[in-house]
């Protein structure tokens, strides 16, 4: 189960020149809308890969509007953790579980959730915060990762395990705003 003191978010590759290829896409932006939000009113730890932004352009600016506190790191490799900065990044950090949103489910975040996995960190993805151009794709992903034992679960499965009772303090304004 998710434990907010012991996780991190990662956000990979959702770049303006990216994400108007993606099935259902506008659906897929407002879920990250959604999940940047919660990450940033619970202040945890957030990473944004960028892949070749150069050529690809820079992350949404609607979901960088999100999150207060990030860091930004360009990378070419598909999976972030091969980009020594990005994985240095993640392996000096104190968050043993990791949570994963991103485009495209099945290259750059499928690939960073198997090495994340291997690598020891406890890795969860967001199957309703992900997207591919094909469907077919992300669902062929998702059935990948979980049989490597990545965690699937959605983000309001995040959203209700970070808080874990209603008796947090956080629980009442935050079911609120994000649960209307």
């Amino acid at each position: 189960m998710l434990n907010i003191e012991q996780s991190a978010f990662l956000l990979i590759d959702c770049q303006t020149k990216l994400l108007p290829t993606i099935n259902k896409h506008k659906i897929l932006i407002e879920k990250l809308k959604w999940i940047c939000s919660v990450v940033n009113d619970l202040d945890i730890l957030s990473i944004i890969s960028e892949q070749y932004p150069k050529g690809l352009g820079g992350s949404d600016e609607e979901l960088l509007n999100s999150l207060n506190s990030k860091t930004i790191m360009a990378k070419t490799f598909f999976s972030a953790m091969r980009d020594k900065n990005i994985a240095d990044t993640i392996d000096k950090s104190t968050a043993r579980q990791w949570v994963i949103a991103g485009i495209e489910a099945h290259v750059c975040v499928l690939q960073t959730a198997l090495d994340m996995h291997a690598s020891g960190k406890d890795t969860y993805v967001l199957s309703d915060a992900i997207g591919s151009r094909d469907p077919q794709d992300k669902e062929l992903a998702i059935e990948r990762m979980r049989q490597a034992g990545i965690k699937i679960i959605s983000c309001e499965m995040a959203f209700f395990e970070w808080l874990q009772g209603a008796n947090n303090p956080l629980f009442k304004s935050m079911s609120k705003k994000f649960l209307q």
